[in-house]
């Protein structure tokens, strides 16, 4: 089966307020899905309705060919998840942390801890308790516990999400070697572009509830667009003169003046004279090439370029 994941106009609903308006999500075997969007854009809750965590008021979501609303639930015996913060019992050991959630998931294998521990890079520590632990030594229990049952899917909610970048490195690594030597299929949620960009071969970006675009990541480089970048002192009166001056319509205004303009980029000259002409001060003028932050705040309307 290539889809493993399929989400068919998912709507969910919290007191009359659409949360996940009509979403539509395709994840294949093999990819790693960077679910990309800001805090509060929808994230968390369209993981938990694909764990059942939480029931979608419309639509259908299927996991390895079943329907999630099945009474067999079959699919979750294939899925490991690590959805907001991990619970752990503090003065356990890491190792005696993953004895309990083998027996209570029902997993007759016992090395199946050990091999986790060891993936994550946590068999030094085995042993340790787990109040002693950092937070990026809590993220990687985290997934290790995910790994018990040797999932075909692994649903990480922003496993990198207040961690040092020696943490995010380590986090990275476990990721796709589970993807490239494990075969393992992974949905990964982030608000960090960086973070997406290093590891997703899919991508999908959600803003207020609205997946806007689903693209490979490998298309998405053959359609970065070049773009010219002007700051201006008034971009409402830049705006007017880029439409009805220069014939120009596909731009971006962002906040501090900037202007991204995307069409006639061999008449750089003429559109820094006409924006002269017109009394418009222009501080900034740079060609420049287009990445997945700016194509995402393309997509959402703007916002702060930082």
């Amino acid at each position: 089966m290539d889809t493993i994941l399929k989400i068919r106009d998912v709507t969910k609903k919290y007191k009359n307020t659409n949360v996940i308006s009509n979403l539509n999500m395709t994840i294949k075997k093999g990819e790693i899905y960077g679910f990309l969007g800001q805090n509060g854009a929808g994230k968390t809750t369209t993981l938990k309705m694909i764990m059942g965590l939480t029931k979608p008021t419309n639509g259908i979501i299927e996991v390895f060919g079943e329907q999630i609303s099945s009474k067999k639930y079959m699919y979750k015996s294939r899925i490991g998840a690590l959805i907001e913060t991990p619970g752990f019992y503090p003065n356990l050991s890491a190792l005696d942390n993953l004895e309990i959630h083998r027996r209570s998931m029902g997993i007759q294998d016992k090395n199946c801890i050990e091999e986790a521990l060891n993936l994550v890079g946590l068999s030094n520590v085995k042993k340790k308790s787990v109040k002693n632990f950092s937070l990026g030594m809590k993220q990687r229990l985290a997934i290790a516990r995910a790994l018990l049952q040797k999932p075909e899917l692994l649903i990480l909610d922003e496993p990198t999400i207040g961690l040092d970048p020696v943490g995010i490195s380590d986090i990275r690594k476990i990721i796709l070697t589970l993807n490239k030597e494990r075969k393992v299929t992974v949905i990964m949620s982030s608000h960090v572009l960086s973070e997406i960009q290093q590891m997703a071969t899919k991508i999908g970006i959600i803003h207020k509830g609205v997946l806007l675009d689903e693209i490979e990541y490998k298309e998405l480089e053959e359609k970065n667009k070049n773009y010219l970048q002007i700051r201006v002192n008034d971009d409402k009166k830049a705006a007017i003169t880029l439409e009805q001056k220069c014939g120009i319509n596909q731009y971006t205004v962002y906040e501090n003046g900037i202007i991204r303009i995307f069409e006639k980029l061999d008449d750089i000259e003429f559109i820094n004279n006409q924006m002269l002409i017109n009394g418009i001060g222009v501080s900034e003028l740079n060609l420049n090439s287009e990445k997945l932050e700016d194509y995402f705040l393309r997509l959402i309307g703007g916002g702060e370029i930082v």
